[in-house]
């Protein structure tokens, strides 16, 4: 796997032309350094260089090393990110720079003072700070392993202030509990006990981490895909993020003599790595999961850029590189084997399960302004995974829902006319109909809720298990209780609800139009929709019910049409769907 890590190192930096990174040379030598994009497009060169490869670009790394040495001590934007990038990149290629070169890349980062050139750190045990911390730690405790600096002081705020950040799975609740930043955070400190951090608070740091992985194993989804939910998500450099958790506990539980646990992260971790490639067979590749054009922003924060973003997956391969340990034997993953179901806490809001190849994953309270409550993924093994649904339709997208093609990083204000709405949330959504033809959905409620989950059953071929929602804000009923049920068949869904004769029930079900390259050919009948799309279908099939299609709603994979199955009564709802 060392080698599939370099490559995929290899395939970030192929990305980008030689003249391009000249000219990214040129602007931040003129400009000034602006963000991290390009010290980690600096940190991977160099490394590959290192390792045998690109060695036609040893010339102008040599410039840009000099460049971010330079500036980093006289700058603050992008240093937390950049100087464990730039400290990577000085390990890795001591042996193929002269000493002396090596010497005066040093002698500048040494210069680096945590309270002149970071953005985010706590300034006292009672102060909080979020992820962005946590990565110029990992730079810290690089500059003091090559005698740079002593983080005791600093570390033995930070890491007080960082333990109050993880609840009781030892997930990492950074503000809104994103998905991507639970998971980013844990490698981060994953970094620190690599290298050595054996300071008074490693036990806790340790045993969060140990609980934290084994939630990511739970989690991780039949197509092998990290979960959905909140900032930066649906990037191709997430699973690279995950390779590099699962290889630093499949290493973990080697050397503690856990066999069978160190072979389940090992297969995760190279399935993880086989879900990233899909996206970076183009060239240029993909730096985020649909088939709009390599440069389009569409399902992009306006931050998530090319030119950052695609590097991105370069540096986190990295740390899967280093964390690799290849002696560890496959074992069959949670992903792989299925029969089961699990919830994060509260504060993540999400349930997973998984059986006979399929799994689903289910917000139960979501950030509005990047999903939607209620069923949000249904994957199948070997399938791509936004043919029946990867991540929900927020109504107000805090990502860009247009075919806006830039790779440098954008003014933010300029960008926000590129800002468009959804006609509404949309999930694979309950809805009730009032008898006056008002509708109320599961999807629209994100605050104010609590769920329940009752597992009924957990075997390898079939999983079962109820959600109940209760709000003071649903009217004219109590509860909404969905009954799930996976099996080979596909998964089955009965809706139910203490709603009166005069209301109706039924479902709201996205169906895939484009992923911006491919398109779907969809049709129905009095009690089933096929949507044809790569080479497979996704079915979806109810009794006794009408259905109509009915708008149109963006995600970052692409553009979908919400199908409409309303029932005949207020009788429980069944609805079925399959992909074959």
């Amino acid at each position: 796997m060392k080698q599939k890590y370099l490559e995929l190192m290899k395939t970030a930096i192929d990305s980008y032309s030689y003249e391009h990174l000249e000219e990214l040379y040129k602007q931040n030598l003129e400009n000034g350094i602006k963000e991290h994009g390009i010290s980690r497009i600096t940190s991977v060169l160099g490394i590959l260089i290192s390792k045998g490869k690109k060695q036609e670009y040893y010339s102008l790394w040599i410039k840009l090393m000099d460049m971010c040495c330079n500036q980093l001590p006289n700058i603050r934007d992008g240093n937390d990110f950049a100087v464990r990038e730039i400290m990577s990149c000085i390990i890795e290629t001591k042996g193929i720079v002269p000493k002396e070169k090596t010497d005066e890349w040093l002698s500048s980062i040494k210069k680096i003072d945590y309270r002149k050139n970071y953005g985010v750190y706590a300034k006292s045990v009672d102060d909080m700070a979020h992820n962005i911390a946590v990565y110029n730690m990992a730079g810290e405790y690089l500059r003091q392993i090559n005698g740079m600096c002593d983080t005791e002081d600093y570390f033995n705020i930070q890491i007080q202030c960082q333990l109050k950040m993880f609840d009781n799975n030892g997930m990492y609740m950074d503000p809104g509990c994103p998905m991507l930043y639970d998971l980013a955070t844990r490698v981060q400190f994953s970094l620190l006990l690599f290298y050595g951090y054996n300071g008074k608070y490693k036990e806790q740091l340790d045993e969060n981490l140990k609980k934290g992985a084994k939630m990511s194993l739970m989690m991780q989804s039949t197509c092998f895909e990290i979960p959905y939910g909140g900032r930066s998500n649906q990037m191709v450099f997430n699973e690279a993020y995950q390779c590099a958790c699962f290889e630093y506990e499949a290493a973990r539980y080697k050397k503690e003599g856990n066999l069978e646990l160190a072979g389940q992260f090992k297969q995760a971790a190279r399935l993880s790595y086989e879900a990233i490639l899909r996206m970076v067979v183009t060239k240029p590749a993909k730096h985020v999961k649909n088939g709009y054009s390599w440069n389009s922003l569409f399902g992009c924060e306006w931050y998530a850029y090319y030119d950052k973003y695609m590097i991105t997956m370069g540096s986190f391969a990295y740390l899967a590189y280093i964390f690799c340990d290849e002696t560890v034997e496959e074992r069959t993953c949670p992903a792989q084997k299925g029969g089961y179901a699990v919830n994060t806490s509260d504060a993540f809001h999400r349930i997973f399960a998984n059986a006979c190849n399929y799994s689903i994953q289910i917000d139960t309270k979501a950030d509005k302004g990047y999903d939607a409550t209620g069923l949000g993924r249904i994957h199948k093994r070997d399938i791509a995974p936004e043919t029946a649904l990867s991540c929900p339709f927020p109504k107000s997208p805090k990502y860009i829902t247009q075919d806006i093609l830039i790779t440098k990083m954008p003014d933010r204000e300029e960008i926000r006319v590129y800002e468009k709405e959804n006609p509404g949330f949309l999930s694979i959504t309950p809805m009730i109909i009032g008898k006056n033809g008002d509708c109320i959905r599961l999807c629209d409620f994100y605050e104010n809720i609590k769920s329940k989950l009752d597992i009924l059953d957990q075997k390898d071929d079939i999983v079962e298990f109820e959600v109940t929602y209760r709000s003071g804000s649903f009217t004219g009923f109590t509860y909404i209780k969905e009954r799930y049920i996976m099996d080979e068949e596909g998964i089955h869904v009965c809706f139910t609800c203490d709603a009166d004769e005069s209301y109706t029930l039924g479902y709201e079900v996205p169906v895939i139009r484009t992923d911006g390259n491919a398109v779907s050919e969809t049709s129905f009948t009095d009690k089933m929709i096929t949507c044809r799309y790569k080479g497979h279908e996704y079915i979806i099939e109810a009794e006794s019910c009408d259905i109509k299609m009915n708008g149109e709603y963006a995600n970052r994979n692409g553009i979908y049409e919400k199908a409409i199955l309303a029932g005949k009564d207020n009788k429980p709802f069944n609805i079925n769907f399959k992909i074959k």
